[in-house]
């Protein structure tokens, strides 16, 4: 039986490892760092991220002191749509990064580079919950990695640091984003500053689960402005070797000789005394959603907006909201001649998500005109045609294709990290667009799609949102300090003129009618606005432009390694299994494992029953999700002696067997997201 328990064992794992994968992954290693790449990323970006990696190591060596004591398992991919990163510290010391840029208003649209502030954040993380010193540090190396005080502290301190980790790396990040200054300055306009102990509770606030990030992110730099790095390196540390999980209170006061409670105190006194010394106009209406987008390219001013109990496609004509239909959620939409041009996710074998492109034309069925297109945001051409901006495999690139969804043209721009509000001048010729070169701030780009030539138009601060009006000028928001103001560019002349000054921040600024419309938030939410333009409102500094290149893909100069995918599977955990009732005892152990590509998983259980029955219990479960479809094995096995008679010692035995496998998915189909 022993041999045949093998045999199945190793039937089912070579048929796990060696199954066909949806995705592979080559390696480089750092100092500190086993980096993974995913076969989805293209070979040329992939010199910069090991640079940024190496970057991070040394950043926060520098800033804290921080390195960590076992290599963390980096795992950079490119199979789902969404800006954002995770790290782990339990079983394993890992970090898991989705490399697609956040949209152009996001809460995480300040940066140089979008890709090393988002390894930073994820790197503080890995270093600072992975400390483990004393008792804890005993527990790890007995069980495995599993005993981290530092990761139990609220989630405004563990965002915060981070958060200011990737600000103060390269100057921007969310600390220095005029966008999210004003987030936290509208609750102390409004009166309504949060308690430190309701940070990390539940709210249903419309920032929701964003406000522990923005108190963090200022709470967290107001402590560096008062303690250093180093006492908040003292905090951590002194934190990382204690018993109980919940003497944060107490390492605060060892390392800072001061309640963290008095110093949030603080804190929301001087913010409020800040804020309130302003004169703020209160907004005309009540109406307020959570989420929006303006096609500042169609006609009048239409907006997307969503909030918790409807959503849909709205008119502002500056007096009046008027809802014209309702809609599903989407990250972008453009409407022209009754059609309508809209991205929304799409979920693939229940692994890959993409943002796809869909097209409904008046009385027809929508149709999906992009497979794996990864698009961020599309608007109609002069000619029947639709352009949209994409990241597919970490480069971005402006595609135009006809109304059926074929390809006619696509541009590839390596050299840029980022492309949004793409607009068309009159004769269809030059693309205006938003974004930034790397290591750089954002700025107007104009492109020319015959000649192929690229400029840059650098303006102080960050621009967002771009469009070109019927003269021929062009009408932007752009962010400075603690403002986003509407803007309007003369080509010919570079002058640049601010339209208006409004109370709150402008998003999608659109000129008709003599007046600018556009989007903006306080304290409630989001809601449409106007300013009356005043020639009078500031002329900036001229835009300096110059010529510049789209980039071209960089060959590899580094050496990858194929990465195998039983790479860290040895027992990352095991903890004991003890159970007893009276009589009857139950002693055994769970050993649990992890792949370094985040994609394979294992635990194993034995356990031995005293007493009774004497009974011998084994169970494997095997997970793979780079399997197409995600995969699963398993079997038990049970030996069981059971006395049936003492005098006579008769028993019976039975041995039991179960084996099989699984696998999930998911079957998406695409329906009408548009009621008119």
């Amino acid at each position: 039986m022993k041999n045949i328990i093998i045999s199945i064992f190793l039937l089912f794992l070579s048929f796990a490892l060696f199954a066909e994968e949806r995705v592979t992954f080559s390696k480089y290693e750092t100092e500190h760092q086993i980096l993974y790449f995913s076969s989805n990323l293209d070979p040329s970006v992939i010199d910069r991220l090991i640079a940024d990696a190496e970057r991070s190591e040394g950043f926060i060596k520098e800033l804290y002191g921080w390195t960590p004591k076992k290599k963390i398992a980096v795992v950079y991919d490119r199979e789902t749509d969404t800006a954002n990163g995770w790290s782990n510290a339990f079983m394993k010391n890992s970090i898991f990064l989705y490399l697609y840029p956040p949209d152009r208003y996001s809460t995480l649209s300040s940066y140089k580079n979008w890709e090393f502030g988002l390894h930073v954040h994820e790197y503080t993380h890995s270093t600072q919950i992975g400390q483990a010193r004393g008792f804890p540090r005993v527990m790890n190396l007995i069980f495995g990695d599993f005993y981290f005080i530092g990761g139990t502290v609220p989630t405004w301190m563990l965002e915060g640091a981070a958060v200011y980790s990737e600000s103060v790396s390269e100057g921007k990040g969310r600390l220095n984003s005029p966008l999210y200054k004003k987030y936290l300055y509208s609750f102390f306009d409004a009166g309504t500053e949060l308690k430190l102990g309701g940070l990390s509770g539940v709210t249903d606030h419309w920032l929701g689960g964003n406000l522990p990030y923005l108190y963090g992110t200022f709470f967290y730099a107001y402590l560096i402005d008062h303690v250093g790095a180093d006492g908040m390196k003292r905090f951590f540390e002194e934190l990382s070797d204690d018993f109980f999980p919940f003497l944060m209170t107490r390492a605060g006061k060892m390392a800072f000789h001061k309640s963290i409670y008095g110093l949030y105190k603080d804190f929301v006194r001087e913010n409020k005394e800040k804020v309130q010394k302003e004169n703020v106009a209160k907004p005309w209406t009540e109406e307020r959603f959570s989420r929006v987008y303006a096609d500042i390219a169609g006609e009048g001013y239409r907006f997307f907006a969503a909030n918790q109990s409807e959503r849909g496609i709205y008119d502002f004509d500056g007096k009046k909201i008027s809802k014209l239909n309702t809609m599903s959620s989407v990250t972008s939409f453009a409407e022209k001649d009754g059609k309508m041009l809209f991205t929304q996710t799409v979920t693939d074998g229940g692994r890959t998500s993409r943002d796809e492109l869909f097209l409904k034309e008046k009385n027809s069925e929508i149709r999906q005109l992009t497979q794996n297109g990864s698009v961020l945001e599309a608007f109609f051409g002069k000619n029947d045609d639709i352009f949209f901006t994409s990241f597919r495999d970490g480069i971005n690139r402006i595609t135009r294709i006809d109304y059926s969804g074929k390809v006619l043209k696509e541009w590839e721009f390596p050299a840029i990290d980022s492309i949004y509000s793409l607009s068309f001048s009159g004769d269809g010729r030059v693309i205006a667009f938003t974004g930034n070169r790397f290591e750089s701030e954002k700025n107007i780009f104009l492109f020319d799609s015959e000649s192929g030539e690229l400029r840059e138009i650098e303006i102080e601060g960050e621009q967002y949102s771009v469009y070109f009006e019927n003269d021929g000028t062009l009408v932007f928001s752009s962010g400075n300090d603690e403002n986003i103001s509407p803007m309007r560019l003369d080509p010919d002349t570079n002058e640049v003129v601010r339209l208006c000054e409004p109370a709150y921040p402008a998003l999608f600024p659109k000129v008709q009618d003599k007046k600018v419309y556009y989007l903006t938030f306080d304290n409630d939410g989001f809601y449409p606005d106007s300013c009356e333009i005043k020639a009078d409102s500031g002329k900036l500094p001229n835009a300096v432009v110059k010529v510049t290149g789209k980039g071209k893909k960089a060959e590899l100069q580094h050496e990858l390694k194929k990465a195998h995918g039983y790479e860290g599977m040895l027992p990352a955990l095991w903890y004991p299994q003890f159970a007893t009732n009276f009589d009857i005892w139950l002693v055994g152990a769970t050993v649990m494992g992890k792949s370094n590509d985040q994609m394979r998983s294992y635990d194993i259980t034995y356990t031995k029953t005293f007493g009774g029955s004497g009974r011998h219990y084994v169970l494997l479960d095997y997970y793979d999700d780079a399997v197409l479809p995600s995969f699963r094995t398993f079997f038990t096995y049970s030996h069981q002696t059971e006395n049936i008679d003492e005098e006579d010692v008769s028993c019976i035995v039975t041995d039991r067997l179960m084996l099989g496998a699984s696998s999930t998915g998911v079957l998406y189909r695409t329906t009408d997201a548009v009621i008119n």
